[in-house]
């Protein structure tokens, strides 16, 4: 089991991550945009970096439900670990 700092921890990134995800998305829309000029591009990265770095979705932990286990995140597996489907 977790410890309930963490928990808390990841359920703020994830609240932030559904805040900021369309003005994130469409940042970087305009950042992979090759059509656009390279200032205009260069400001939409540094609004990018702006935004709060906990935001991003990949700061987000996947965790087991039944153990809140962080590492060896497996999400098939909902109870006894003998029980696996494919």
């Amino acid at each position: 089991m977790a410890k309930m700092s963490s928990i808390n921890k990841n359920n703020r990134r994830i609240k932030l991550s559904n805040r900021f995800f369309k003005r994130r998305k469409a940042l970087k829309k305009i950042i992979m945009n090759k059509n656009l000029s390279l200032q205009e591009r260069f400001i939409a990265q540094q609004k990018l970096s702006k935004l709060p770095r906990n935001s991003a979705k990949t700061r987000v932990r996947n965790n087991w439900i039944m153990y809140r286990r962080s590492k060896r995140y497996t999400p098939w597996i909902t109870g006894s670990k003998k029980t696996k489907t494919d």
